[in-house]
């Protein structure tokens, strides 16, 4: 089945990362050990699109902060999020106003979102996982589509390690799929046409500084040719 005429082009541009400190809600220190994000794109130009960010704290910890860019989006629904201690299950945790321990508080406007995560921990790894449905992500034109959204970016003030993306289309294969990266330049960049898909991989990227990518499918109405 051909894909629909809106996703005849698509540019997909990778920047800002979203993920704050814990400035003020900590006593020690912390390093971010792996990075996992996953863009679901859909055929109606939303994305669904997951976090997976692993810290090892050495100290005691209240909770984190996390940053969404919303700038040029038409909105976001409202977040999963979930926390996974060192050899434990993962734990849902609910939005509530007053700050109590393994819940979360909101504050959006029309450039960002912001997720202050309250969840007491010491001297151990977690992982914290974010799930966000994210609309208008794909704007479309009489003849092309583009998206055009910031992931990761200058927004941290220590190191991601292992950091791993995955850009999922709707439409499988794409032959004429292409792909680029600036930033770190010991990052890799696999594009693969029959999944519909982009792998960017990058050991370390240093604080405050970015990943960016372009992605460009000329014709996808003609990917299954």
């Amino acid at each position: 089945m051909k894909a629909k005429h809106w996703w005849l082009s698509l540019m997909i541009v990778i920047g800002w990362v979203f993920l704050l400190p814990i400035t003020g809600m900590a006593d020690g220190s912390y390093t971010i050990d792996k990075y996992v994000a996953n863009v679901n794109v859909l055929e109606n130009g939303d994305a669904d699109f997951t976090q997976r960010i692993t810290y090892n704290f050495d100290g005691h910890f209240n909770g984190v902060f996390v940053k969404q860019d919303l700038k040029g989006l038409k909105g976001v629904d409202t977040p999963q999020v979930t926390v996974k201690n060192q050899g434990g299950s993962e734990q849902t945790l609910s939005e509530q106003a007053n700050g109590r321990d393994n819940s979360f508080q909101r504050t959006q406007n029309s450039n960002d979102l912001q997720l202050k995560v309250f969840h007491k921990i010491s001297d151990k790894s977690a992982t914290f996982t974010y799930r966000y449905r994210l609309h208008g992500v794909v704007t479309n034109y009489a003849d092309t589509a583009r998206l055009n959204w910031k992931v990761i970016g200058q927004g941290w003030d220590v190191a991601l390690n292992n950091v791993h993306i995955t850009i999922k289309l709707p439409a499988q294969p794409v032959n004429d799929l292409q792909a680029w990266v600036h930033g770190p330049l010991n990052g890799k960049t696999t594009v693969k046409k029959a999944a519909g898909r982009v792998n960017i991989t990058v050991p370390s990227i240093p604080a405050n500084q970015f990943v960016e990518t372009g992605t460009v499918i000329p014709d996808l109405s003609d990917s299954h040719k």
